[in-house]
């Protein structure tokens, strides 16, 4: 499904949220995602890992926080402080701090590659970066080859500049090629399509991880969660979710049951749990390949 061109501070890009965006509202109303992949190939591969990626647990589950050293911005900006920020949000799981060395460009770029196969549970990165790469080129979309076949895919936040850019039919985004990474890389990103400051991307980032982690949310839901908590517009317009709205990263609980009076037509059973969520989430590439592929050739 084709996305809508929204104009940010510093560009015009893709905001996929102006989709369910109704009655001039600050947020999206519905939960949405989105698997910006060209190929059938591509998208077996990644829903194999959406569907088929194991419920994470506080017991054995790490969280990596990768964070960026800031050499353009005066003052510099401190990603460590917002990777620390990040952290104490998620309380129990066990957070391993990743810095640049910005003296071992290799070493590091090496170094992360293997905490990426390790596989964590969830990624964090608070730092610069483009379309298709991570400060220092500490981590780029190049490095889907060397990701795959590990059998850990991860859930990824970007806090950084347009890693999520899907618009661009000349360069793949890293997002994308994390998504579409066969069995490695990762199931779910979260990443902005445009160029936004940095000032809020920890409270982004700390809620969504947050939510889906410790509240066990699904992504859709912590998506709308972290939208509703951040106040820049660009922020709220741009970080779109690459992956399935509709996916938990842990262990949903079952309702309880409780025994209810009986009456005409009732089984005597009910749940007590909350009703059923309103959300309609929304998978676009999906859609839009399954439409694809029941044209005639």
């Amino acid at each position: 499904m084709p996305t809508i061109l929204t104009a940010t501070g510093l560009l015009e890009s893709a905001s996929d949220d102006a989709l369910v965006t109704f009655n001039g509202s600050l947020g999206p109303a519905l939960a949405i995602g989105r698997l910006p992949l060209g190929t059938a190939a591509d998208m077996d591969g990644a829903v194999a890992k959406i569907v088929g990626h194991a419920p994470a647990s506080k017991l054995d589950g790490n969280v990596l926080l990768v964070s960026d050293v800031d050499f353009v911005s005066n003052p510099p900006l401190d990603f460590a402080a917002a990777s620390s920020e990040v952290g104490a949000a998620l309380s129990g799981w066990n957070a391993k701090n990743f810095v640049r060395d910005p003296n071992a460009g290799e070493a590091t770029h090496t170094a992360l590659l293997e905490a990426l196969r390790a596989g964590p549970v969830a990624v964090d990165y608070q730092g610069h970066g483009s379309e298709d790469i991570w400060g220092g080129r500490m981590l780029s979309a190049s490095d889907s080859d060397a990701l795959s076949g590990s059998g850990n895919g991860t859930l990824m936040v970007a806090a950084t500049c347009l890693n999520a850019y899907f618009i661009d039919i000349g360069r793949e985004s890293l997002g994308s090629a994390l998504l579409r990474t066969p069995n490695g890389g990762a199931w779910g990103v979260w990443a902005s399509t445009a160029l936004t400051l940095p000032t809020e991307h920890a409270l982004f980032s700390k809620t969504v991880l947050a939510s889906v982690l410790n509240d066990g949310l699904t992504l859709g839901e912590a998506t709308l969660k972290a939208k509703q908590a951040v106040t820049d517009p660009d922020v709220r317009a741009t970080f779109v979710l690459l992956g399935d709205p509709s996916a938990h990263a842990v262990a949903t609980r079952s309702s309880a049951l409780s025994v209810s009076p009986p009456r005409a037509g009732a089984g005597g059973c009910s749940t007590a749990g909350e009703p059923l969520s309103a959300l309609a989430p929304l998978v676009l590439g999906a859609l839009a390949l399954s439409l694809r592929r029941r044209r005639p050739s």
